[in-house]
Formats: C-alpha cells, sequence, structure tokens
C-alpha cells in the first residue's frame, strides 16, 4: 500500500451493522459497504465501488464507477485495502 492504509476504511465490526462507509482520497471518492447474499444460504461479501470525486455517489453515472467484490473477512477487508490503493495508482495519478 503506497496510498491508503488500513485505516481508510472502518474496522470489520462496521460492516456488520449493514452501513455503507463513503470516503475520498485526493481526486478519488469510494464507498465500500457489506452486501447480502441473493440468494439463501450465499455468503457475505464487500463490494468496493471508486469514482472520481465531480458528484457525490448518487449522482456519479454507473460507466464512471469501477467495482469490486471481496470476501467478508478480516484478510478481504485488506483486499478492499489495496485495491482502492491500486484503483487510486491506476486512475487518478
Amino acid at each position: 500500500m503506497k496510498y491508503l492504509n488500513e485505516k481508510c476504511i472502518p474496522n470489520h465490526n462496521y460492516f456488520n451493522y449493514k452501513q455503507p462507509f463513503v470516503g475520498s482520497f485526493k481526486k478519488m471518492r469510494f464507498r465500500v459497504a457489506c452486501e447480502l447474499p441473493e440468494e439463501e444460504g450465499g455468503d457475505k461479501q464487500y463490494l468496493a465501488i471508486t469514482y472520481p470525486d465531480v458528484f457525490c455517489f448518487e449522482k456519479t453515472a454507473k460507466e464512471d464507477m469501477q467495482e469490486m467484490h471481496f470476501p467478508f473477512s478480516l484478510d478481504g477487508r485488506m483486499e478492499v485495502i489495496e485495491w482502492l490503493d491500486s484503483q487510486y495508482e491506476q486512475m487518478y495519478m
């Protein structure tokens, strides 16, 4: 991780309450949430989305967003942070 660290999003337990977290880093905004499975017996996942720092999440066009799913675990949370870091480097540097 070059740009973001593990303090950029709340701890794993925060997402058990099903509240998304929206943050930003320089020109990049991001949203991280716990996504519940569509089918019964499926596993919860992290859903991370990045988008440009122009509009809020609701007003940003879907084609301007990048999203990725990760396992809902402590390791998955670290994968989210690494992905956010790589998105910043690829898209906003």
